[in-house]
Formats: C-alpha cells, structure tokens, sequence
C-alpha cells in the first residue's frame, strides 16, 4: 500500500475543489480549508507501516512473509471480521470518529458494488469489472467515497418530474456512458479519488439501474463543498474542529466520460452496497461514545468527582447503552451473513440493532456526558481511555490515574417500590 506521502502527492491532479466561503481550492494539500483533513488522511496511511501499530492493524505474515492491511482485506470469516473491527476501532478513535469515511471505507463501498453486482448476474463482464476494481482498490490503497445519487434540493423542486433526477444520460460511446447533472451531499469528496455514484442518481441502462465510479479529476467533474465547520481560531480550544473536517460535498459533471468498465448495473430500489459500510459506520458512532467517556472521565478527575456517589450514578446510568452497542458489534462479527461466493458480511440484524441503540442514545451521552463503556469492577482501561483522550486532543496535561476508580463502594441505585397486591387496595 502507497505511503501518506504518495497519497498527498495523488491530490494534486488537477481537480476541481470549490468550498463555499473560498472559492477555487488550486491545492486541497495546503489550502487552510483542507490541509488538516489532508494531513489526518496521510497518517491514517503511515500508520499502516509504523512498528507500534504493525500487529494491530496488517494481517499475519503469509508463506512469503507478506502483510496487507486489515483495511484492505475481502473477509472469509468471523476471525477476520473480527481483526478488522479492531483495526476499525483503535483508528477512528484517534479522531473521535469524526473521520468517518477512510480509504479502508473505499474498500467495504467496492465490496458491496461487487455483491450487489455478484447477485444480479447481468454478465460475467460486469462481475468482472467489478472484481478489478475491489482488486485495484486493495492493492493501491485508491481511497473512493460513498454517494447515494440523490438529486441536489434545487433539482428535487423543479415542476416537471422528468426533470427532478440528478443524473441524465447525455449519449452513449463505444467508451463508454457521457453523464449530466448534480448529486447531493456525500461526505469526504474534496479528499478522495473516486465517488461511487449509487442507484438514486435515476439513470437506467439496458433494462438496469446503473450506478457509477467517477473519478475526482475527470474531465467535467467539479466539486462543491459546504462551508468549513465553524472554530475557535485557537486549536486549543478547538481541537477537534479544526483538525477533522471531512467537507460535505455536491458532485457536478458537465458531460462526463464514465468508462464501461467503471459503470455497474444494479437495481432501482435502494441498493445493499452499503452492507460492510453500516458497520464501519456504527464503529464510528460507538468510538465517539468512548471518546465522550474519556473526555469525562478526565474531567471527573480533574474536579475531584471520581469517588462521588451522584458522578457515578450517572456514569452507571449509561453503561447499558454502550455495552449494548459493543455487543452488537460483537455478535454481528461472530454471526455475520454470507454472500454468494462465501464472504462475511457483518451480521445485518446484529448491526442495524446497534445503529437504533447508538441513535436512542447518543441525545443523552451529549448531555450528561458520563458515558461507561463496560461494567465498572470489570472494565481495566479508565486510565488508559482517559489518558487517550488528552493524547488525541494534542493538550499539554499532566497524566490521569482512574485505578481507584473500580474499588469505589457501589453507590445506592434508585429503589423500585412493588406494587401493593390487589387485595390491600383501597
């Protein structure tokens, strides 16, 4: 897999990049806008050949001692799933999860299009291509982003119904499909190198509903970006906005040349491509759990909390909502589901009941903001999580010891008084 700085390099190939507030981005690797999420992104590739992270995130050595990137690995089974969660978990937690779509992303958003395509069985050259692809991906380390092709708001209002979907089919060549049109927000394409367009974009093609690949610097391809999140021009007191901002974006193409090989036939209704990405997704949600946790963790020690009994009321309150999370992720890489050709897909019921957890809870964790993410007497890593955060956070602060925190006497929880029996009711 290519290094940071072979990614960085790769940027700078022509694109289009416009951000609201901006203007014209010549260069997303040194523009104040980009450059931070540029620099997050190339040590997500570093890190892959740095020692201390080696085991942890490549696969063991094989007959010829070779090692790829658990990012980049097609699963066959539970113990690969598994790995891969790991490797999910421990990097997206160094940017809280707000850096949600990675080049290890790319890789579940091409194993999906070559399920879905797997399962359509239009021709063996469509699977083909789509085989390739997933190979390409995987082999370069290429980082491609998600778009469900839904139309632009503006596009969606127009009178004539004909005229509402955010993709047309300009004219067909012998190299392929010329596209039209503008599909809405999708996250990270200031970023990435290709956008899957999906099954909402309203273009069909010999009886199917085509979706696409479309590379960032195209011909035609021009990229809209929201405005920068709103910060504090302190990174200390910013330090999470202003390092992790992946810039939503709208895609715009203006008669573009999409190859054969880059254009995939699927179906009109919603598409399963996203199957291997709503479990990255719910690894996302729960490392902003845990993040939320240490940040409280930390906070209880610095205020002198850690041993008060109404501290540890609510921080006991939440700990059903983050195992139960952890949970799911557990028995969706233990149970998963299987494609045609044999490989795992999480287990979809076990995810989607993690992703409804994460989203019931996550209203409460913002505002108590004591969040367990285990049982108290069992879970070993306070210090450990707490101590992350501060590292995470690039803040100069004097190291946290939580150990204590496990001997604490169990506080009083809220008595349930029974209901009288029906007899001794006046």
């Amino acid at each position: 897999m290519r290094t940071g700085s072979e990614y960085r390099e790769a940027l700078r190939d022509g694109r289009g990049i416009w951000v609201i507030g901006e203007g014209l981005v010549e260069d997303v690797t040194v523009h104040p806008a980009t450059r931070p999420m540029v620099d997050e992104y190339v040590a997500w590739y570093d890190r892959h050949q740095d020692p201390e992270w080696r085991d942890l995130l490549l696969t063991t050595p094989d007959a010829g001692g070779g090692r790829i990137p658990w990012a980049f690995v097609a699963p066959r089974s539970p113990a690969d799933l598994r790995a891969m969660g790991r490797s999910y978990a421990a990097t997206v937690f160094l940017t809280a999860g707000n850096m949600t779509h990675t080049p290890g992303y790319g890789n579940l958003i091409a194993l999906g299009i070559r399920d879905v395509v797997l399962q359509r069985k239009v021709s063996a050259e469509q699977l083909d291509h789509a085989t390739r692809y997933r190979e390409l991906i995987a082999r370069t380390g290429r980082f491609l982003t998600f778009c469900a092709g839904a139309a632009t708001i503006g596009y969606r209002l127009r009178p004539e119904a004909a005229e509402r979907g955010a993709l047309r089919m300009v004219r067909e060549t012998d190299a392929g499909l010329v596209l039209s049109g503008k599909v809405g927000m999708h996250t990270s394409p200031a970023y990435a190198e290709d956008v899957y367009i999906g099954a909402h974009s309203g273009v069909d093609h010999a009886g199917h509903r085509a979706t696409f690949v479309v590379a960032v610097n195209a011909p035609g391809v021009t990229i809209l970006c929201r405005k920068a999140a709103a910060r504090h021009s302190n990174p200390f007191l910013a330090p999470l906005s202003s390092r992790f901002d992946e810039l939503d974006g709208q895609m715009w193409l203006d008669e573009v040349l999409v190859p054969w090989e880059r254009v995939f036939l699927t179906e009109t209704s919603p598409d399963p491509i996203a199957a291997w990405c709503f479990w990255h997704q719910l690894y996302c949600w729960l490392a902003k759990a845990e993040f939320t946790l240490g940040l409280a963790l930390a906070c209880a020690h610095a205020m002198g909390l850690k041993d008060h009994d109404p501290t540890l009321e609510y921080l006991m309150d939440l700990v059903v909502d983050v195992q139960t999370v952890r949970s799911c992720q557990a028995a969706a890489e233990h149970e998963p589901d299987l494609t045609e050709d044999g490989l795992c897909v999480p287990g979809r019921a076990h995810v989607a009941a993690g992703s409804i957890a994460m989203q019931k809870a996550r209203q409460r964790m913002a505002e108590i903001l004591r969040i367990v993410p285990g049982l108290r007497r069992a879970f070993p890593d306070y210090t450990l999580l707490a101590n992350g955060v501060l590292r995470a956070l690039a803040l100069d602060m004097p190291s946290i010891d939580l150990d204590g925190l496990r001997d604490v006497a169990m506080p009083q929880r809220r008595p349930v008084v029974p209901p009288s029996p029906p007899e001794s009711r006046g």
